[in-house]
């Protein structure tokens, strides 16, 4: 190519070029500086990018988390290790279970030991009864009583209904009580919206999975009401053909506006799920059904709610 735009730069025993205008050598310097000047626009621009994406992340305004000592703090001021998965991420990351969430948590294990059993630890030794954190939905606790496991399979809530999740990423148990040894799940679902709204999801893949939900919200005056529900299907890690997972689940909300600032709600919700289980006695068939019922108040200077749960096997 060079040679085409140069015929004079081809011959060895020239050693006195013409720098005349028009001559060859005349225009190779030319195409040399102008290419040279781009080059180094093109870095003093990426550059100056640069340094403006990182003033605008300095200045930008922290997250405000609340798990961390129990009242609303800026992130930077948590007196623990603590990890926001805000609603944005959640849209992008594409999970379809909680636990794919906490992936995006840094050090964090999440094990899928069978298609009915997932398994969420961290910077500790791995087991098999999945009580190492606290689990709170809208501060419910959703650890059964008796063994302290989190049955994520069967939570009545779908990922989509989430709004965000805090988690510490360190022992708790000063303010949470013996659950969170190794750490907190705070998750919040996100409010009904002033107009009416809704989402449906399908997917499918390996393992005969085959997964559903659907979401519908309204609010008529000062009551609001949400729908939603979902199906969860999975054969066998080790036969696909034979059933892994069967689970549904249907939760109801409805609220009533007192007034601006104060407003009375109840959430409602049931599932019931079977499939092989993973225990330290081998893979077992497990069936559970999990019902919850939270009756919450909210005003400007008073939050306050009582709830009920129950979990058979």
């Amino acid at each position: 190519m060079m040679e085409r735009l140069f015929p004079s730069l081809k011959r060895p025993n020239n050693f006195i070029y013409d720098c005349n205008p028009g001559s060859d050598m005349h225009r190779f310097i030319l195409i040399t500086t102008i290419l040279s000047s781009l080059v180094i626009m093109t870095g003093d621009i990426r550059a100056q990018e640069e340094e403006e994406l990182e003033l605008e992340m300095f200045f930008a305004p922290e997250d405000t988390v609340t798990s961390a000592a129990r009242h609303a703090q800026d992130i930077g001021m948590s007196p623990s290790a603590i990890t926001v998965i805000t609603r944005e991420e959640i849209e992008a990351s594409g999970a379809t279970s909680i636990p794919d969430l906490l992936r995006l948590v840094p050090g964090m294990d999440v094990v899928l030991c069978s298609p009915f059993y997932t398994s969420v630890s961290t910077r500790l030794y791995w087991n098999f009864e999945n009580n190492l954190f606290l689990v709170l939905v809208d501060g419910r606790e959703a650890n059964l009583e008796l063994i302290g496991w989190a049955p994520w399979e069967i939570e009545t809530i779908n990922p989509e209904e989430i709004e965000r999740i805090e988690v510490i990423r360190g022992p708790a148990s000063s303010l949470y009580g013996a659950n969170a040894f190794a750490g907190v799940i705070n998750i919040t679902t996100r409010p009904i919206t002033d107009q009416a709204s809704g989402w449906v999801r399908m997917n499918g893949g390996e393992i005969g999975m085959l997964s559903g939900a659907a979401q519908a919200s309204a609010r008529i005056g000062d009551w609001g009401v949400s729908i939603s529900g979902g199906r969860d299907l999975m054969g066998r890690f080790t036969d696909p053909r034979l059933p892994g997972k069967e689970v549904w689940k249907f939760r109801s909300i409805v609220e009533y506006r007192l007034s601006e600032s104060d407003s009375l709600l109840l959430d409602w919700g049931i599932s019931q799920g079977e499939g092989a289980t993973t225990s330290a006695m081998g893979t077992v068939n497990f069936e559970m059904d999990m019902k919850v019922l939270r009756l919450a108040y909210k005003s400007e200077n008073l939050d306050g709610q009582i709830f009920w749960s129950m979990a058979g096997a």
